[in-house]
């Protein structure tokens, strides 16, 4: 029996909250796992097969750039649908996630034939870059095609131009309803959420031959309806200024004469101002250059001052010298009291002679009891070290590795990975090796993709000498136990000397004390020796302190000369700079002063000799006749707001960039009042007329709407139900709308009838597109739904909420859908049953059983795939499958984790006669 076409299975490969799932459609389907697992976000997924453009999709309150990274969150990303078309073949459609470093970009892509695992996941589940799937694909001859959002409109319509990959699952009788089916799909993936609004725009999108679905009152009409009133306020206050209007002109003649002289003084300001600020800025350059003068006499004094102190530091440095040698010599004369030469020469030649003789008692050759003891503990020490380092690094990761890798392999290899890994011991809690085969491969996976300094890996290139690397000395554990062997044999062999040394340490320690008196007495005659020769220097170092002494008291009376001599060049340079710092604050005193510039535009008129050249005299006479000026303006300015608040609304008429052209308007526009009452009632004439036609349409939309329900209902008594008998739609006209609408068109309606001039009537019409700005299609009707039950009795809703049973809710919600959808298919498709499309039902166990088995053969019998999701399992579908979590926050879903059901045949019939 051939399959009817369709997806026929999902895969999700390193996608959405997924690991890897593999789930087969065309039967019902339910899926059993925790809330959060990913079961919605699967079924979701199937939007990527039915609807071409991302924009169209629609994935909870989440936005599409969300949606990409959640489903594609690396390279290794894929989903894919494996379908069966309309001629009986399998095709596949996959999309894979591009990662992080393209922005989670999405391509999509088909291939003719079935999925097979192996060509996307390697067989030690690493997952296979997208190049070398299209290798692998190109090699098997699947007819690998990259795919744009038209190609996939094309593919399942069956209108594309490759035959191989056309899938036909979705054959419209037009093509053009293809966004129609795009919004009834999107909301079989959703029919917990749909609403008693969500099924009004339903039946408004699909039926959309109409003229007018909405009437925006303030785009269409709020202009002119404000504008009627607007010109209708002007005429009323254009009247009220005509008084004001004279008294501005006469204002304006004096404030015109005021500025006369304004613009040939403001020259003759601008020209005493310039030559101020000339004559200062001179007066404060040149008390600057005497300061900077003074300035560079006193650096020369510094330096012959540094020179001389210097000189004084050195004679200083040699007198002390001097001093100290004297110092030194009469304390070693107090020392030496009391010392005779020959006696002690003697005595020293004495005490060597008797070590001499003790000396001949040892042997040449053999160490002192304490040197072999020190060296004994000195080699224990070091080999516990010994032994300590060699622990140590036996953890460390480097040195583990190099017994499989040369050294620049490792620093390699662990520049790519984390050099600080180097250094990190292996060890519960740390790096744990669970697979040490397994980890050798991978790290000569890495290793073999470093060529001449470049690591190349899944489609991505790193240069080595762009990473950090690592300055951990890699020891070698083969050297350390050498060295530890060799100081163990140092060890035995020094203990084994060290018994020998101790019966000699008696008379190694006399001769120690004889040498320790030899060494005191023969330094005593070495001491004598140097004071001998010391002694003779003594006149030499007395005349050094006498001439030193003479030469640095010469010295600092010509440091006394120096600082007086900058003292006074000091004196100067103040002088010089409080006299510069003054014209620079008289110049910042120019520049402070404040007045207006000329209105360039102005005439010039002739100057007056008598004028001060006294630049801030001048600055306050030109203050005085610009405050002139503005006092008349701003009387000028007075007269214009009186004129503005008198006339708001007729505001625009008096325009104007210069005060000039704004006096000019006013007495142009109060000349204009019969011309403005003209266009105030031509606007409100138009405004009728308009509006009245739009009421005319949405309303003979709303009288279409209820003959299409009556089409659409003939459609939904065909459908059998097992417990419900009959279930129709009817559309309730919200007369407490409409009836004012109505009114409004009518001949004998009230509202416009002889008031095309009326304050009133406008102000009626404004209230109305204030209140109720917008009015749709949607907001005049609302959707009752009866129902008549297999026992004959009946029952009317006009929400879905007030449906006791969610069982039935969720039947109406799905036939409509589903009425809807079949409606737009072909005939033959129709009448063969050859149409398999998905629906989604979340939290299914929370309808009766019987109820939803009803709902599920229902769906089946008119061509849909039932896919059902609960936490827990309920025994209606054929195939259950159980979402479980894995490794990292991941879930799973293959056949593994799949029940089958078997379902008789009779059951079938019963649950649909």
């Amino acid at each position: 029996m051939m399959l009817s076409p369709g997806v026929k299975r999902i895969i999700f490969i390193r996608a959405g909250r997924y690991d890897y799932a593999e789930l087969e459609l065309g039967k019902s389907v339910h899926l059993v796992g925790d809330n959060n697992v990913g079961k919605t976000s699967l079924i979701e997924s199937l939007q990527f097969l039915y609807i071409g453009n991302f924009s169209d999709m629609r994935f909870g309150n989440y936005k599409w750039e969300e949606t990409q990274r959640y489903y594609f969150n690396s390279d290794q990303s894929y989903i894919l649908f494996e379908c069966m078309t309309g001629k009986g073949k399998y095709v596949t459609v996959g999309l894979h996630g591009r990662g992080a470093l393209q922005n989670y970009a999405v391509e999509r892509f088909t291939f003719s034939g079935q999925y097979i695992k192996d060509v996307f996941v390697l067989p030690d589940n690493h997952v296979r870059a997208f190049d070398d799937v299209k290798m692998k694909l190109d090699e098997d001859a699947r007819h690998f095609r990259l795919l744009d959002p038209k190609d996939i409109r094309a593919s399942v319509l069956g209108t594309i131009d490759d035959a191989q990959i056309s899938l036909g699952i979705v054959p419209l009788r037009d093509d053009g309803k293809y966004g129609k089916f795009s919004h009834l799909f999107r909301n079989l993936l959703r029919l917990n959420n749909m609403t008693q609004q969500d099924i009004k725009e339903t039946l408004l999108e699909v039926h959309d031959q109409f003229r007018k679905p909405e009437i925006n009152l303030v785009a269409e009409y709020g202009t002119e309806f404000a504008r009627a009133k607007l010109e209708r306020d002007k005429l009323n206050e254009l009247k009220r200024i005509l008084p004001e209007g004279k008294r501005l002109k006469e204002q304006w003649e004096k404030h015109t004469s005021a500025r006369k002289d304004i613009p040939a003084f403001y020259q003759h300001l601008e020209r005493i101002k310039t030559e101020t600020i000339q004559r200062l800025r001179a007066d404060e350059k040149r008390f600057g250059d005497a300061a900077r003068l003074a300035e560079e006499g006193i650096e020369h004094l510094n330096r012959r001052l540094k020179e001389v102190r210097g000189e004084i530091t050195k004679r200083a440095d040699e007198r002390g010298g001097a001093k100290a040698n004297l110092t030194r010599l009469v304390e070693k004369e107090k020392a030496l009291q009391g010392f005779v030469l020959g006696v002690e020469e003697v005595s020293l030649q004495n005490l060597n002679s008797e070590i001499a003789v003790l000396q001949g008692k040892l042997h040449a050759n053999t160490d002192s009891v304490e040197v072999i003891q020190r060296e004994i503990k000195f080699y224990e020490g070091k080999l516990k070290d010994l032994l300590r380092s060699h622990d140590n690094f036996a953890l460390l990761v480097g040195t583990a590795l190099k017994a499989h890798f040369s050294e620049s392999e490792i620093r390699d290899v662990f520049r790519v990975l984390n050099p600080s890994l180097l250094s990190t011991p292996i060890q519960v809690g740390s790096i744990e090796v669970l697979d040490e085969e397994d980890a050798l491969k991978n790290l000569c996976a890495i290793k073999d993709a470093i060529r001449d300094g470049v690591f190349e890996w899944g489609g991505t290139k790193m240069h080595l000498s762009s990473l950090s690397g690592s300055s951990e000395i890699l020891h070698d554990l083969e050297s350390i136990k050498a060295e530890i062997e060799t100081v163990k044999k140092h060890i035995e062999k020094r203990s084994s000397e060290l018994s020998v040394a101790q019966d000699a340490a008696a008379v190694r320690k006399q001769v120690d004390t004889l040498t320790e008196q030899a060494e005191i007495l023969q330094g005593k005659i070495f001491e004598w020796n140097i004071h001998q020769e010391d002694f003779i220097k003594k006149p030499e170092w007395e005349g050094i302190v006498k001439t030193k002494s003479s030469e640095i008291e010469v010295m600092e009376i010509a440091v006394q000369k120096i600082e007086e001599e900058k003292f006074a060049l000091s004196e100067q340079i103040n002088r010089n700079k409080i006299s510069a710092n003054q014209a620079g604050q008289d110049v910042e005193k120019v520049y402070k002063e404040r007045y207006v510039p000329a209105d360039t535009s102005w005439s010039i008129g002739l100057f007056d000799p008598s004028w001060t050249e006294d630049f801030h005299q001048a600055a306050s006479i030109y203050r005085e006749m610009h405050a002139i000026y503005i006092s008349t303006g701003e009387e000028v300015a007075e007269i214009l707001e009186s004129i503005r608040h008198s006339a708001p609304s007729a505001g625009d008429h008096f325009v104007g960039t210069t005060l000039e052209e704004q006096i000019d308007s006013v007495i142009i526009t109060l000349d204009s009042i019969q011309r403005i009452e003209d266009s105030c009632k031509e606007i409100w004439e138009g405004c009728v007329v308009g509006l009245r036609t739009s009421f005319s349409y949405i309303l003979k939309d709303l009288d279409a709407l209820n003959e299409k329900m009556r089409v659409f209902n003939q459609h939904l008594v065909g459908v059998s139900i097992s417990n419900l008998k009959r279930i129709t739609l009817d559309i309730e006209e919200r007369k407490d709308l409409t009836k004012n609408y109505r009114d409004m068109i009518s001949s004998e309606g009230t509202l416009f009838a002889g008031l095309s001039e009326s304050t009133r009537a406008i102000a009626d019409i404004s209230k109305m597109i204030e209140q109720n700005p917008i009015i749709r299609l949607a907001d005049l009707f609302g959707v009752r739904f009866n129902i008549e039950f297999a026992d004959g009795s009946k029952k009317s809703f006009s929400d879905l909420s007030s449906i006791e049973s969610n069982g039935t809710t969720i039947m109406i919600k799905a036939l409509i859908n589903m009425i809807l959808i079949r409606d737009m298919m072909r005939p033959a498709v129709i009448k063969s049953g050859e149409l398999s499309i998905p629906f989604y039902l979340d939290e299914a166990n929370q309808i009766d059983p019987k109820n939803l088995k009803q709902i599920v053969d229902t769906a089946r019998r008119l061509g849909f795939c039932p896919v059902l999701a609960s936490t827990i399992p309920v025994a209606v579908a054929e195939n259950l499958y159980f979402v479980q979590w894995a490794n990292k926050g991941k879930a799973v879903l293959d056949s593994h984790q799949r029940i089958r059901r078997e379902v008789k045949e009779e059951t079938i019939e019963d649950a649909t006669a």
